[in-house]
């Protein structure tokens, strides 16, 4: 049986320029992507983009790029992690589960650092 994917349009300005996408509109789009091009390939684009990244923030630290550059890469990449996730049964409950239990890490992480940083700061008299 042939995909079918349904196409949901988003607001738009008066111009006709799209403001903002519905996840419908996204999952349609992103399985059209996976049906013409394969979930192997969108892979090797998520590289791609990733390796793109990766140089332009070293080129963004060293002043070299400008945060539109930035912004469009990180962009890319975003793009291609959502249409990953959306196509891979059961990624995307991983990821968000794993990012929960990353953010919680991070937080405690965190307060510990601060912990320290303030005993260090009152035994050293700031």
């Amino acid at each position: 049986m042939p995909l079918k994917f349904e196409m949901v349009k988003s607001d738009t300005t008066k111009t006709g320029i799209k403001t903002s996408m519905t996840k419908a509109y996204m999952v349609s789009l992103f399985g059209r992507c996976i049906a013409l091009w394969g979930i192997d390939l969108q892979m090797d684009m998520l590289q791609e983009e990733c390796g793109e990244l990766v140089a332009v923030v070293n080129q963004y630290k060293r002043g070299r790029v400008s945060v539109y550059q930035l912004a469009e890469e990180m962009a890319d990449v975003s793009i291609m992690l959502d249409q990953i996730s959306m196509s891979v049964p059961g990624l995307r409950d991983s990821m968000e589960a794993t990012r929960e239990a990353k953010l919680d890490r991070l937080a405690k992480r965190v307060l510990a650092a601060q912990l320290d940083k303030a005993n260090k700061d009152t035994e050293s008299g700031y």
